[in-house]
């Protein structure tokens, strides 16, 4: 499974909860911080996902956060 794949899989499993790159990469064990972004901004332009500023269900901070609608 690709690097967007698990990141897609991980958030439709989360469904409706948002996370922040930082904690998708941490639970998905990514060894690149970009790579989380790069799949999460190419999610955003789907009609599946959201990405916004809003408190992230992992860390709990004020972030940009992706979820699946």
């Amino acid at each position: 499974m690709t690097v967007p794949e698990r990141i897609t899989k991980f958030l439709i499993d989360n469904k409706g909860r948002g996370f922040c790159d930082n904690c998708i990469k941490v639970r998905l064990k990514l060894a690149r911080p970009q790579d989380a972004q790069q799949a999460t901004s190419a999610l955003a332009t789907t009609d599946a996902f959201l990405r916004a500023d809003a408190h992230c269900a992992g860390c709990g901070g004020m972030k940009t956060v992706t979820w699946a609608k």
